[in-house]
């Protein structure tokens, strides 16, 4: 769960990150300019750094005007919250929150196991309280937010967390998604009072 995977992988191993980039420099020279590179599990800003670099290097993103594909961060190691200016120094220009993995790094539990089920909750008082940190700071910071999971689909709350937070953009999937509409809607007509 917390081992050798995300940005630090790319960093160790750039062959298999330079396939990765080769396909979405692919995609993106197709025309589908609906995409964004966005780092899984990155823990320090140097990693960061080490990954822009070779995304530079391979010509997958610029930092002069020729446009290319936005850089994000998932946002699910709880250190992203303290590395917010740094990642938008470095170019990131939005977070998307796992809140699967922000979970079980917050919380020291692993979803996967008998024992801990008990123990996995993302509607825990530590996990709302990051969100209700996180997505002000990165706004503060310039970056868009973004979050991926069901919590907003299955629990009232937490879409009305979300958008009292000023979420820019939420992902369900798709079977969900006529509820987590009907949740959204609900909290920011309560919010618009």
């Amino acid at each position: 769960m917390i081992g050798f995977r995300g940005a630090l992988r790319y960093t160790k191993e750039p062959e298999v990150f330079d396939l990765e980039m080769a396909a979405l420099k692919h995609v993106w020279h197709q025309g589908l300019r609906n995409i964004h590179v966005m780092l899984p599990f990155v823990r320090t800003s140097d990693e960061l750094r080490i990954c822009r670099d070779l995304m530079l290097q391979s010509g997958l993103i610029s930092d002069g005007p020729e446009p290319g594909p936005e850089l994000w961060v998932m946002a699910e190691v709880p250190s992203v919250l303290f590395n917010l200016d740094r990642y938008a120094a470095l170019g990131v220009t939005g977070i998307s929150i796992g809140t699967n993995d922000l979970t079980q790094l917050l919380l020291g539990a692993d979803r996967d196991s008998e024992l801990l089920a008990d123990t996995f909750d993302e509607r825990d008082h530590a996990v709302t309280e990051y969100l209700r940190r996180l997505i002000p700071e990165a706004r503060r910071s310039g970056l868009k937010t973004s979050i991926c999971g069901q919590a907003p689909s299955v629990h009232p709350e937490y879409a009305e967390l979300l958008v009292e937070a000023g979420i820019d953009a939420i992902s369900v999937s798709v079977d969900a998604v006529d509820r987590a509409r009907g949740l959204i809607a609900a909290a920011e007509a309560r919010f618009a009072r």
